[in-house]
């Protein structure tokens, strides 16, 4: 569930910032095409950066990092303003969280894995099977729950954008929980 939980954030960040972009009306079509671009290499410079900070600290100390600055990119969509300043910093937080939890998420896989690599794709074969399976039950949710009136909610797409964000941040917290009583 900890591959899935950054999946999801990764994939529903993915799809549901431009909306919020959109909706919010900053920047243009220009910030349609930069702010998701900020997040790309937010992500990574993340990356580059995550083989320090995983040797310092562990590969579940990562993952709780990634998943506060996920949850942090959450708090910042839903409570601050919107402007093309905060599209931009949503863009690095979210950047940042994705590529850190999806890469521990990987090497904690690899961990309970172990030394029984003989099952190791079958692991991965459902684990992604799972995400995707999920992620599709979720976008499904959330467009069922859309407001027809745009009137009546402004802003479901940041709202929408701000808790699939939070949701899947604390999921994958939750798991990295049981999960570390799986590895100690």
């Amino acid at each position: 569930m900890l591959y899935v939980a950054s999946r999801l954030f990764i994939t529903l960040a993915t799809v549901y910032l431009p909306l919020y972009i959109e909706e919010s009306k900053v920047g243009g079509k220009q910030a349609l095409a930069s702010v998701p671009l900020v997040s790309y290499v937010s992500s990574f410079v993340a990356a580059l950066l995550l083989k320090h900070i995983n040797r310092a600290c562990g590969t579940k100390v990562c993952y709780f990092l990634g998943a506060v600055i996920g949850i942090l990119a959450a708090v910042v969509t839903e409570l601050i303003g919107s402007s093309t300043t905060v599209a931009c910093a949503i863009a690095v937080l979210i950047g940042a969280a994705s590529s850190i939890t999806m890469v521990t998420a990987l090497s904690v896989t690899a961990e309970l894995i172990g030394s029984r690599t003989e099952r190791s794709a079958l692991v991965y074969s459902i684990v992604t099977f799972l995400d995707k399976i999920i992620t599709g039950l979720v976008v499904i949710l959330i467009e069922r729950w859309r407001c027809n009136d745009q009137e009546l909610c402004p802003s479901y797409n940041r709202d929408a954008l701000s808790a699939v964000c939070a949701s899947s941040m604390i999921l994958g917290l939750v798991t990295l929980l049981s999960v570390s009583r799986c590895l100690t």
